[in-house]
Protein backbone atom coordinates (compact mmCIF):
# COMPACT_ATOMS: atom_id res chain seq x y z
CA UNK A 1 0.00 0.00 0.00
CA UNK A 2 1.26 3.47 -0.93
CA UNK A 3 0.25 6.63 0.94
CA UNK A 4 0.64 10.01 -0.78
CA UNK A 5 0.17 13.07 1.41
CA UNK A 6 -0.19 16.77 0.54
CA UNK A 7 0.87 19.66 2.73
CA UNK A 8 1.42 23.31 1.93
CA UNK A 9 4.55 23.33 4.09
CA UNK A 10 6.41 20.26 5.30
CA UNK A 11 8.92 22.13 7.52
CA UNK A 12 6.96 21.63 10.74
CA UNK A 13 6.48 17.94 9.94
CA UNK A 14 10.07 17.23 8.89
CA UNK A 15 11.20 15.81 12.28
CA UNK A 16 8.38 13.27 12.03
CA UNK A 17 8.43 12.70 8.30
CA UNK A 18 12.15 12.20 7.70
CA UNK A 19 12.46 8.91 9.63
CA UNK A 20 9.19 7.68 8.13
CA UNK A 21 10.29 8.52 4.60
CA UNK A 22 13.60 6.74 5.22
CA UNK A 23 12.07 3.60 6.73
CA UNK A 24 9.02 3.47 4.42
CA UNK A 25 10.32 5.04 1.22
CA UNK A 26 8.38 2.52 -0.87
CA UNK A 27 5.11 3.20 0.97
CA UNK A 28 5.06 6.95 1.69
CA UNK A 29 5.39 10.04 -0.52
CA UNK A 30 4.80 13.71 0.33
CA UNK A 31 3.74 16.32 -2.23
CA UNK A 32 4.28 19.93 -1.21
CA UNK A 33 1.78 22.44 -2.53
CA UNK A 34 -1.34 24.53 -2.00
CA UNK A 35 -4.46 22.35 -2.15
CA UNK A 36 -6.47 25.27 -3.56
CA UNK A 37 -4.31 25.05 -6.69
CA UNK A 38 -5.50 22.28 -9.04
CA UNK A 39 -1.96 21.30 -10.18
CA UNK A 40 -1.18 20.27 -6.58
CA UNK A 41 -3.89 17.62 -6.68
CA UNK A 42 -2.82 16.61 -10.18
CA UNK A 43 0.73 16.00 -8.96
CA UNK A 44 -0.46 13.97 -5.97
CA UNK A 45 -2.78 11.75 -8.03
CA UNK A 46 -0.06 11.26 -10.66
CA UNK A 47 2.40 10.27 -7.93
CA UNK A 48 -0.07 7.74 -6.53
CA UNK A 49 -0.73 6.21 -9.94
CA UNK A 50 2.90 6.18 -11.08
CA UNK A 51 4.10 4.45 -7.93
CA UNK A 52 1.03 2.55 -6.76
CA UNK A 53 -0.58 1.78 -10.15
CA UNK A 54 -4.09 2.39 -8.85
CA UNK A 55 -6.07 4.67 -6.54
CA UNK A 56 -8.20 3.07 -3.82
CA UNK A 57 -9.06 5.94 -1.44
CA UNK A 58 -8.65 9.65 -0.97
CA UNK A 59 -8.87 11.37 2.42
CA UNK A 60 -9.71 15.08 2.18
CA UNK A 61 -8.66 16.83 5.36
CA UNK A 62 -7.35 20.24 4.25
CA UNK A 63 -8.99 23.22 5.92
CA UNK A 64 -8.35 26.62 7.46
CA UNK A 65 -10.35 28.46 10.15
CA UNK A 66 -9.98 32.14 9.26
CA UNK A 67 -12.01 34.25 9.26
CA UNK A 68 -13.45 33.72 12.72
CA UNK A 69 -15.82 36.42 13.96
CA UNK A 70 -19.32 37.80 13.42
CA UNK A 71 -20.59 37.24 9.88
CA UNK A 72 -21.45 40.94 9.58
CA UNK A 73 -17.84 41.94 10.26
CA UNK A 74 -15.74 39.35 8.43
CA UNK A 75 -14.21 40.05 5.03
CA UNK A 76 -15.86 38.48 2.00
CA UNK A 77 -12.39 38.07 0.48
CA UNK A 78 -11.40 36.03 3.54
CA UNK A 79 -14.54 33.91 3.09
CA UNK A 80 -13.54 33.28 -0.55
CA UNK A 81 -10.02 32.24 0.44
CA UNK A 82 -11.43 29.85 3.04
CA UNK A 83 -13.80 28.30 0.48
CA UNK A 84 -10.97 27.98 -2.05
CA UNK A 85 -9.18 25.71 0.41
CA UNK A 86 -11.96 24.06 2.42
CA UNK A 87 -14.32 23.36 -0.47
CA UNK A 88 -13.01 24.05 -3.97
CA UNK A 89 -9.61 22.54 -3.17
CA UNK A 90 -11.35 19.29 -2.27
CA UNK A 91 -13.47 19.49 -5.41
CA UNK A 92 -10.30 19.74 -7.52
CA UNK A 93 -9.00 16.53 -5.96
CA UNK A 94 -12.31 14.72 -6.32
CA UNK A 95 -12.67 15.63 -10.00
CA UNK A 96 -9.14 14.44 -10.78
CA UNK A 97 -9.44 11.27 -8.70
CA UNK A 98 -12.93 10.10 -9.68
CA UNK A 99 -12.07 8.36 -12.97
CA UNK A 100 -9.45 6.27 -11.13
CA UNK A 101 -11.63 5.62 -8.07
CA UNK A 102 -14.38 4.28 -10.33
CA UNK A 103 -11.96 1.66 -11.68
CA UNK A 104 -11.08 0.45 -8.17
CA UNK A 105 -14.55 0.76 -6.59
CA UNK A 106 -12.82 3.20 -4.29
CA UNK A 107 -13.89 5.64 -1.62
CA UNK A 108 -13.80 9.33 -0.80
CA UNK A 109 -13.41 10.26 2.87
CA UNK A 110 -13.84 13.86 3.96
CA UNK A 111 -13.20 15.51 7.31
CA UNK A 112 -16.37 17.27 8.40
CA UNK A 113 -17.05 19.14 11.64
CA UNK A 114 -19.66 19.32 14.35
CA UNK A 115 -20.10 23.04 13.60
CA UNK A 116 -21.54 22.07 10.21
CA UNK A 117 -24.39 20.29 12.00
CA UNK A 118 -25.04 22.56 15.00
CA UNK A 119 -24.91 26.37 14.66
CA UNK A 120 -22.27 28.27 16.63
CA UNK A 121 -21.44 31.97 16.55
CA UNK A 122 -18.17 33.25 15.08
CA UNK A 123 -17.39 30.03 13.17
CA UNK A 124 -19.89 30.68 10.37
CA UNK A 125 -17.48 30.74 7.37
CA UNK A 126 -15.83 27.48 8.47
CA UNK A 127 -19.21 25.91 9.26
CA UNK A 128 -20.63 26.89 5.88
CA UNK A 129 -17.66 25.39 4.03
CA UNK A 130 -18.05 22.12 5.93
CA UNK A 131 -21.82 22.06 5.39
CA UNK A 132 -21.24 22.56 1.65
CA UNK A 133 -18.77 19.68 1.78
CA UNK A 134 -21.35 17.47 3.53
CA UNK A 135 -23.83 18.13 0.74
CA UNK A 136 -21.20 17.53 -1.91
CA UNK A 137 -20.64 14.09 -0.39
CA UNK A 138 -24.37 13.37 -0.13
CA UNK A 139 -25.03 14.36 -3.74
CA UNK A 140 -22.00 12.49 -5.07
CA UNK A 141 -23.30 9.34 -3.41
CA UNK A 142 -26.37 9.39 -5.65
CA UNK A 143 -24.39 10.34 -8.79
CA UNK A 144 -21.59 7.81 -8.42
CA UNK A 145 -22.50 4.13 -8.22
CA UNK A 146 -18.92 2.83 -8.24
CA UNK A 147 -17.48 5.08 -5.53
CA UNK A 148 -18.43 5.30 -1.85
CA UNK A 149 -18.40 8.64 -0.03
CA UNK A 150 -18.41 9.44 3.68
CA UNK A 151 -17.95 12.59 5.76
CA UNK A 152 -16.54 12.02 9.25
CA UNK A 153 -16.63 14.48 12.15
CA UNK A 154 -13.40 14.00 14.15
CA UNK A 155 -14.50 15.63 17.40
CA UNK A 156 -12.54 18.43 19.05
CA UNK A 157 -8.92 17.46 18.42
CA UNK A 158 -5.69 18.74 19.93
CA UNK A 159 -4.53 20.20 16.63
CA UNK A 160 -2.85 23.19 15.05
CA UNK A 161 -6.31 24.66 14.53
CA UNK A 162 -7.07 24.55 18.24
CA UNK A 163 -3.69 26.14 18.96
CA UNK A 164 -4.62 28.89 16.51
CA UNK A 165 -7.95 29.42 18.29
CA UNK A 166 -6.24 29.87 21.67
CA UNK A 167 -3.43 32.05 20.32
CA UNK A 168 -5.19 34.31 17.82
CA UNK A 169 -8.98 34.33 18.12
CA UNK A 170 -9.87 35.26 21.68
CA UNK A 171 -11.09 38.68 20.60
CA UNK A 172 -13.10 37.23 17.71
CA UNK A 173 -15.20 34.76 19.71
CA UNK A 174 -17.82 35.09 22.43
CA UNK A 175 -16.02 34.85 25.81
CA UNK A 176 -18.02 31.79 26.85
CA UNK A 177 -17.07 29.94 23.67
CA UNK A 178 -13.38 30.80 23.98
CA UNK A 179 -13.36 29.76 27.66
CA UNK A 180 -14.99 26.41 26.84
CA UNK A 181 -12.43 25.52 24.17
CA UNK A 182 -9.49 26.73 26.28
CA UNK A 183 -10.62 24.74 29.29
CA UNK A 184 -10.94 21.57 27.21
CA UNK A 185 -7.26 22.00 26.38
CA UNK A 186 -6.11 22.82 29.90
CA UNK A 187 -8.03 19.86 31.34
CA UNK A 188 -6.48 17.56 28.74
CA UNK A 189 -9.90 16.70 27.28
CA UNK A 190 -9.14 17.39 23.63
CA UNK A 191 -8.87 14.25 21.51
CA UNK A 192 -5.42 13.14 20.48
CA UNK A 193 -5.23 13.12 16.65
CA UNK A 194 -4.43 9.42 16.38
CA UNK A 195 -7.86 8.45 17.70
CA UNK A 196 -10.03 9.89 14.88
CA UNK A 197 -7.19 9.19 12.44
CA UNK A 198 -7.52 5.48 13.18
CA UNK A 199 -11.12 5.59 11.92
CA UNK A 200 -10.05 7.20 8.65
CA UNK A 201 -7.33 4.58 8.18
CA UNK A 202 -9.78 1.77 8.89
CA UNK A 203 -12.24 3.14 6.33
CA UNK A 204 -9.53 3.68 3.72
CA UNK A 205 -8.29 0.11 4.11
CA UNK A 206 -11.51 -1.82 4.72
CA UNK A 207 -13.98 0.38 2.84
CA UNK A 208 -17.07 2.40 3.72
CA UNK A 209 -20.03 0.30 4.86
CA UNK A 210 -22.85 0.52 2.32
CA UNK A 211 -25.29 1.81 4.95
CA UNK A 212 -23.09 4.87 5.55
CA UNK A 213 -22.64 5.93 1.93
CA UNK A 214 -23.25 9.68 1.55
CA UNK A 215 -23.72 10.30 5.26
CA UNK A 216 -22.02 12.39 7.93
CA UNK A 217 -21.00 10.34 10.97
CA UNK A 218 -18.91 10.81 14.10
CA UNK A 219 -15.43 9.31 14.13
CA UNK A 220 -16.34 6.79 16.84
CA UNK A 221 -19.60 5.58 15.27
CA UNK A 222 -19.53 1.81 15.77
CA UNK A 223 -20.81 1.26 12.22
CA UNK A 224 -17.49 2.52 10.82
CA UNK A 225 -15.87 -0.78 11.75
CA UNK A 226 -18.70 -3.04 10.62
CA UNK A 227 -16.69 -4.02 7.51
CA UNK A 228 -13.90 -5.60 9.58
Amino acid sequence: MLVVGIDISTSELEPLLEPLLESHSNRLSIVKGNISSRPTSERAITEALDRGRKLDSIILNAAILKPIGPAAETSVDDWKRLFDINFFGLLHTIQIALPHLRLSDGQILMTSSGVSLTPYPAWIPYACSKAAMNWLGACLSVEEDQVMILCVTPGIVESEQQKEVRAEHRANMPPKQYKWLSELHYRGELLQPDRPASSFVHLAVHGIPLELNGQVVEWDDIRIRSNT
